[in-house]
């Protein structure tokens, strides 16, 4: 694989901090931003047989390591950044 196979990604940050709208909490701990980075090939196997919504928000767990309990809860305002970011590794 040549340096040019990548271009596609040339231009994304090594990692996207969303800052959300207003604080989500689970037990007790305030969620406030998601960081994102490049999913690994293990990540994408964990999402296998997911599509859709379901995909977006299992991947963003993932990726950032806030519980998809709590990602589930996010306002699409909050989700969408990450999953278009996300998305750039997907094509």
């Amino acid at each position: 694989m040549s340096d040019a196979d990548n271009t596609w990604t040339d231009d994304l940050p090594a990692e996207l901090v969303v800052t959300f709208s207003k604080p989500y909490s689970i037990g007790g701990v305030d969620y406030v931003e998601m960081r994102l980075r490049e999913p690994t090939a293990g990540e994408m196997i964990q999402c296998d047989g997911v599509s859709g919504w379901a995909m977006d928000v299992k991947l963003a767990a993932l990726v950032s390591g806030i519980p998809e309990v709590v990602v589930r809860q996010l306002a699409v305002r909050d989700l969408l950044p990450g999953t278009r970011y996300l998305g750039r590794f997907l094509n």
